[in-house]
């Protein structure tokens, strides 16, 4: 429950055409969130369902485009999304003409880049050697 909550927030906070916009949470028997529809599900979904025909290069070069857009939106407002893969990216448009194709989704591990600079600084020598 912590961790949709804390997705709620930053998806609330967050205004880019890279990230996935959200419109509102509701209560029906459980909690459900409202955001921006994705024809093509995840770059995962797509990838999973096109086994016959082969994502033209165009478009893969967009959603890492898209991907990079939205991942330093995020670093330039101070946030670590910590959970970059191709679940996480949403595709709205697989034509090449449109200006964005995929954005990005699930802050439910997202940190504060100020909170994770902070525990490095105080992390002992010895603990970074076990690692």
């Amino acid at each position: 429950m912590k961790e949709f909550e804390k997705e709620v927030m930053m998806l609330d906070k967050f205004r880019s055409e890279y990230i996935i916009q959200f419109y509102g949470v509701f209560i029906h028997n459980k909690i459900c969130m409202i955001t921006e529809y994705a024809k093509y599900g995840s770059i995962q979904d797509l990838i999973n369902k096109r086994t016959n025909t082969e994502i033209p290069n165009k478009i893969r070069i967009k959603f890492m485009i898209d991907g990079a857009k939205g991942i330093s939106y995020l670093h330039s407002n101070g946030i670590l999304h910590r959970d970059i893969k191709p679940d996480n990216f949403l595709v709205v448009s697989i034509d090449d003409n449109i200006g964005i194709n995929c954005k990005l989704t699930d802050f439910g591990s997202s940190r504060n880049i100020n909170m994770t600079i902070m525990f490095i600084e105080r992390m002992e020598v010895e603990d970074i050697k076990k690692e």
